[in-house]
This record gives C-alpha cells, structure tokens and sequence, in this order.
C-alpha cells in the first residue's frame, strides 16, 4: 500500500514513513505542486495510491468519483511532521483493512489516540 500525500502534508514525511509505506509519494514528486484537486485525485487514481490529505475537498470528490483512490482524511489540524508521522503510523491497520475492503472508499484519521476504526466508510 502506498501513500500519495498531497500539498497541505510535509515532503519530510516520507523518509520517516517508508518502513510502514513504502514506494509512497508526495504530489511535488509528480508534478502536482500547483495541481488542482482532481488533477491529484485522478493522479491517485491512476498510481494506485492512498490519498492522504488534510483537505475536505478530497471527502466530496471520494464522493463524486469513487474508489479508488481510497482517501485517508487526516482530522488532525495544523500539526508537526511528528505529530503527522506518529498519526499515520497509528493508523496503518486501519488504513490496511480499508485497502483490503473495495467498499470503504474514505478513511476518516483523528489525532492519535482517537482513532476510532469504525470511522472507516
């Protein structure tokens, strides 16, 4: 399972992921700086990425558009690159059982501690 972290995420993130995700990438990576939303979405798509966003917009377009990509929407604020590692990490089985599970098309990830693996939908 990879991740494809978008703009609002630190680049800093995925050497410090990549024993967990590995082959994971960040939108800069593909060229996506300045992509919109669905040019990302789509790139997801495509790639076979997790989306991991801290933008709601990706909760509408996994609404409009479907899975994949499945989007891991980070509910956690403004927060440091720590803070973010320890919450993805924290979340990786629940993040695989999504992946595995077609039908779970949006992931919702609360601030570590909270996650709640009901929040899958």
């Amino acid at each position: 399972m990879r991740l494809l972290l978008d703009q609002q995420l630190s680049r800093r993130l995925l050497p410090r992921l990549a024993n967990v995700f590995p082959d994971s990438q960040h939108t800069s990576g593909l060229g996506l700086s300045r992509g919109s939303d669905t040019e990302v979405f789509m790139a997801a798509r495509q790639g076979g990425y997790v989306l991991v966003t801290m933008d709601a917009d990706f909760v509408g377009l996994s609404a409009r558009f479907g899975r994949p990509p499945l989007v891991a929407h980070l509910r956690i604020g403004n927060s440091a690159v720590g803070d973010v590692e320890r919450t993805l990490r924290g979340a990786a089985a629940t993040l695989a059982a999504a992946w595995a599970d077609p039908a779970v098309q949006l992931v919702e990830i609360l601030p570590q501690g909270q996650q709640d693996p009901s929040q899958a939908q």
